[in-house]
């Protein structure tokens, strides 16, 4: 029996896994290739999405996942760091370098060692015009989180981002694309890589 798991981020295929597969199990980070656009995506598998079968190849897509809706993306656009868009979802986004033992909502694959597991958190807010905003914060890093090479938040720091504002964690930049300006990952990818590089704040030890 084969369970759908996600949808592939670039054409939005449903992605499909043997539900015997030894990986399949909650919490893990899987690489899948799309059938369609050949793309790998990387998704965390809930534990609600197990026991889903798919749906035969003759019935319409009513999948019974439900899906977090994206309100929000950050783009890895970094010179050193290879470009990753990952979703943001309604409450606390907690940002920090991939490590399976100190996981948190978006990990970013770095060798910036400067970069703390659990380096900042994008809160994202719905006020009551139906509008979001995107709050940052930094939660204890070693190297400090740093706005458009400007500003490092201190401990006390609650600031709200435009869109296309620039973070540093450690040295790695990530660019803030919001709901209102952009309709897809894909979008904000491709919005964000036309654009050049935020200069990097020297960070010593």
């Amino acid at each position: 029996m084969f369970v759908t798991i996600g949808r592939c981020a670039h054409c939005k295929q449903n992605l499909v896994l043997d539900s015997k597969h030894p990986s399949l199990r909650p919490g893990n980070d899987l690489e899948i290739k799309c059938p369609k656009c050949k793309q790998i995506t990387t998704i965390k598998v809930p534990a609600e999405k197990i026991a889903k079968p798919a749906q035969h190849k003759d019935e319409p897509d009513r999948s019974a996942i439900p899906e977090v809706s994206e309100m929000g993306w950050i783009v890895v656009h970094d010179e050193f760091t290879p470009e990753q868009t990952f979703p943001l979802k309604i409450g606390k986004n907690r940002i920090g370098r991939y490590s399976p033992d100190k996981p948190c909502e978006v990990m970013i694959k770095t060798n910036d060692t400067f970069m703390s597991r659990n380096h900042s958190v994008i809160e994202v807010k719905e006020k009551a015009d139906g509008k979001l905003i995107y709050i940052i914060s930094d939660i204890g890093s070693t190297n400090g989180t740093f706005i458009n090479a400007l500003r490092r938040l201190s401990e006390y720091d609650k600031i709200i981002l435009l869109d296309g504002d620039t973070v540093q964690l450690g040295r790695t930049k990530i660019v803030l694309k919001t709901k209102e300006s952009t309709q897809s990952s894909s979008e904000a990818s491709r919005k964000v890589k036309r654009e050049g590089y935020m200069k990097t704040v020297v960070i010593t030890h």
